[in-house]
């Protein structure tokens, strides 16, 4: 989990760039660990298209890279890490304090302990590949005519065939999900080219003054993160698979905190609060899952204890019992209708703009004291937190929190003729992967 789900940082070399949820299932008259449950949220996908100076991408790119074989590098089509989009913007390949090399012969030995077939093995170092050949892909707008539906064309054909060969999936529909966009109207379908800031999405905009890729998250780094966050989700599933035993493997994990008829104790590991140079839309929901984590701590030990006093007539010492209580920050964020987030979710429904968006979180918090504009920005909020202020750059917002990825891509992926590559995307298990 650390190799697909950690990252070196500007904080420090092996930065957690997702949160989980572990649960020790006991039995109740042996207290006998019987499994475990992971539940994961909150992956950093942006990661995986761009990093800030000084940063990598997730661990796994480097220990495969580093570690594998000449012969399975040779078979996903992988050559220097220099060579990757995905990898090369920061030019931080290194780490002092990591090996990635003894890493990856870990995880091979990871896989087998937790008896993954050797199949579903290389289909996971498969789509690693894919993921890094995906970054590669660029686009020719010297073709483009939208209307003569006339498309980019794709420039790069040998990263591009690798990625239909390790995906197992038709070239023409592939293609095409990468340059068209399909609009269903009434019970028509139809399928329009896209131009080649929408079919790339990455765009270098002021480098020089902001040390850093603004980007729009469009076809093709849509398709990545969908893909990464689908191999995640996988590999986490098929851990538990592993650690469970088959009568919790099909419970939910709410469930099984509620049921009564057994015990659990349960590990939270989430990110610490975050402040960074810039800090975006992944900043926003950390920093306000902190906050709620926050409340909780508040309602079980001064909340809960004020009642305890009110109960034993101790109402009159509650002037000695002071607290900072974070509930107008948690307010502002995810409020109805008004909240942070409920601005964001309606801004993100219709034709608008990030700019847009900003506008009318300041016409609508403006008086509200945890909430400010920095002077000589439009693009900047700031929100007073229980830690500190966070300066959040609004760029992005919108195109992160739809998260859209296109039907076609979504099609293109499914219908996979690798059973194997299919049920990663699709999160599924079958008979072969749970022996």
């Amino acid at each position: 989990m650390e190799a697909f789900g950690n990252a070196k940082t500007v904080r420090n070399d092996n930065s957690s760039r997702f949160g989980k949820l572990v649960l020790l299932l006991l039995e109740k008259k042996t207290k006998k660990i019987k499994g475990a449950v992971i539940t994961n949220y909150l992956l950093e996908k942006s990661r995986v298209i761009q990093q800030s100076d000084s940063e990598r991408n997730y661990h796994i790119f480097y220990h495969f890279l580093k570690g594998a074989s000449k012969e399975d590098l040779k078979a996903t089509g992988l050559t220097e890490m220099k060579n990757y989009e995905y990898l090369n913007k920061t030019k931080c390949y290194d780490v002092e304090t990591i090996n990635d090399v003894a890493l990856y012969n870990e995880i091979q030995e990871s896989f087998r302990v937790m008896k993954f077939h050797p199949n579903e093995i290389k289909a996971i170092w498969d789509m690693v590949a894919v993921v890094l050949h995906l970054g590669n892909i660029n686009f020719d707008e010297s073709t483009f005519d939208g209307q003569n539906n006339k498309p980019c064309n794709i420039t790069n054909q040998e990263s591009f065939k690798k990625i239909i060969e390790l995906l197992a999936v038709k070239e023409k529909s592939l293609e095409e999900a990468l340059t068209h966009k399909t609009r269903k109207i009434n019970s028509n379908v139809y399928k329009t080219p896209i131009p080649k800031i929408d079919c790339q999405s990455i765009r270098l905009l002021l480098k020089i003054i902001f040390l850093n890729l603004l980007f729009k998250i469009k076809n093709r780094d849509s398709f990545t993160k969908s893909l990464y966050e689908k191999l995640f989700n996988y590999l986490i599933k098929r851990l538990n698979w592993s650690i469970s035993t088959p009568e919790y493997r099909n419970i939910d994990i709410e469930q099984l905190i509620s049921d009564k008829s057994r015990f659990s104790i349960g590990l939270l590991d989430i990110f610490g609060f975050e402040v960074f140079k810039k800090n975006s839309f992944e900043q926003l929901c950390i920093n306000f899952a902190n906050e709620k984590l926050q409340q909780l701590y508040i309602s079980y030990v001064f909340k809960a204890e004020i009642n305890e006093f009110i109960k034993e007539g101790l109402k009159e010492f509650l002037c000695e019992l002071t607290f900072k209580d974070n509930q107008h920050i948690i307010d502002l964020l995810e409020g109805a209708p008004l909240g942070i987030f409920n601005l964001l979710d309606e801004s993100s429904a219709i034709a608008s703009t990030d700019e847009s968006l900003l506008n009318n979180m300041i016409k609508q918090h403006k008086t509200n004291d945890n909430f400010k504009t920095p002077k000589g920005t439009r693009e900047c909020f700031i929100i007073v937190h229980t830690a500190k202020e966070v300066e959040y750059n609004v760029t992005g917002f919108r195109t992160k929190n739809k998260d859209e990825l296109g039907s076609e891509l979504e099609k293109a992926l499914k219908s996979s003729t690798s059973a194997i590559i299919s049920n990663i995307f699709n999160c599924i298990l079958d008979d072969g992967e749970k022996n």
